[in-house]
């Protein structure tokens, strides 16, 4: 799979033109951008109209959300496909996903469905990003701008006031932020700015948090050439194996500095949950940001991302069913209340079996589950043995498996 990505800033649209050969191809339709325009089709070298028979579709795993479906003719070899558009900020299938393409800043991803997603409706999306495909990715854009990816750079050209950069990839999910970037290199990676920051500082700051999550949760060797890419507030900061989005607003301060660290843990401290439960979002972000508020504490000497995490749960309650117990996030797509009470969840669990006990299973549980998918009742019971507390059975009960939990937390805390 080889993808051009001509993006024109000035203009506020790019042309891509994308290759696939026979074996990468296993259904007869993909999905697009709303927006976006075929311009070509080319099987086996021989031009296709599949516009006309195109048609609006939406998803069950995006609510609300609408992309175009095109069915592609049969061919043994090569299909080829050109188009051209917009990303115009409304057309990415989640809610926090605010992509344009600007003077000031272009954001691909593949939630705005900006390139063909051949995704058979029998497997969920999250599945098919995780399916290995060759990728070859070249953006060109003018020569003031850089392209940072989710991808190793392989090649870097600029002539006649264009710049060229090659990326190389196994991934169906594509990040690329294109910006005037400034470029900042520290020992601890590479960083592309939108504004000024203390370089000094943030060095500090972020090899302490490296050190305190290696000495309390395991050591994890996060590659120095990593890449850290400031990204729009409210954008929707993640984290790749190799680069992490974050907002530009975690550059600002010490606490919002909590932003990079909640990336950056990422980076090494999540277990992997199996396809089903990872809606629920509880190993990813109840535990990083379980972890982020720790790293603040010991950063900042005041634990107040606890105090945060309850308003935010206390405002998100306004808009979702407080009785959803946690092991039922996924099912009611409230995975972000992982973030806040699944987070509250954990740091209950410390003050019932004791910080340095929770610890110790903490980091066995985590080596333990680095490559094996993990569900809820395999948490639970790996919690109960490594903490020796059969009590903790009705803790997981009032706290995963009802709503018990957090209404008697928040009418204690309140």
């Amino acid at each position: 799979m080889k993808i051009d990505f001509n993006v024109k800033p000035y203009k506020g649209c790019m042309d891509v033109k994308i290759g696939y050969e026979r074996e990468e191809i296993n259904q007869e339709y993909f999905y697009l951008n709303r927006d976006f325009v075929i311009i070509d089709c080319l099987a086996d070298g021989a031009k296709h109209d599949i516009t006309k028979d195109a048609e609006m579709v939406s998803f069950d795993d995006f609510s609300g959300y609408e992309a175009k479906k095109y069915f592609i003719p049969r061919f043994d070899k090569q299909l080829t496909l050109e188009y051209t558009g917009v990303l115009s900020g409304k057309t990415g299938c989640c809610p926090y996903v605010r992509e344009t393409i600007s003077p000031e800043f272009t954001f691909i991803r593949w939630e705005t469905f900006c390139y063909p997603l051949f995704v058979n409706e029998n497997v969920t999306f999250r599945k098919f990003l995780g399916t290995k495909l060759s990728i070859d990715v070249t953006v060109t854009m003018p020569d003031e701008f850089t392209a940072v990816t989710c991808m190793p750079k392989t090649a870097n050209h600029i002539g006649n006031g264009v710049k060229t950069q090659e990326f190389w990839g196994d991934r169906h999910g594509i990040a690329i932020a294109i910006a005037k970037y400034t470029v900042k290199e520290l020992s601890i990676g590479t960083f592309y700015l939108l504004g000024e920051i203390d370089g000094a500082n943030l060095e500090k700051t972020m090899i302490a948090a490296h050190n305190f999550m290696n000495e309390h949760f395991g050591v994890r060797d996060i590659k120095k050439r990593t890449n850290y890419a400031a990204i729009p507030n409210k954008f929707g900061s993640f984290a790749t194996y190799i680069t992490v989005f974050v907002d530009e607003v975690a550059f600002e301060s010490l606490r919002t500095m909590n932003h990079i660290i909640h990336e950056f843990i990422h980076l090494g401290w999540n277990v992997k949950a199996d396809d089903e439960t990872q809606k629920i979002r509880f190993f990813d972000e109840a535990f990083t940001s379980y972890f982020e508020m720790r790293v603040m504490e010991c950063l900042t000497g005041d634990n107040y991302r606890l105090t945060e995490f309850i308003d935010g749960y206390e405002h998100q309650l306004k808009n979702y069913d407080g009785d959803v117990p946690i092991i039922e996030f996924g099912k009611h797509s409230y995975g972000d209340l992982s973030y806040t009470i699944g987070a509250i969840c954990l740091h209950e669990l410390s003050k019932l079996v004791g910080i340095e006990k929770f610890e110790e299973a903490t980091k066995s549980f985590l080596q333990k589950y680095k490559d094996i998918p993990v569900n809820m009742e395999i948490f639970c019971n790996e919690y109960i043995n490594l903490c020796e507390k059969p009590e903790l059975e009705q803790f997981f009960a009032d706290w995963i498996y009802s709503s018990a939990g957090p209404k008697s937390f928040l009418a204690y805390w309140r």
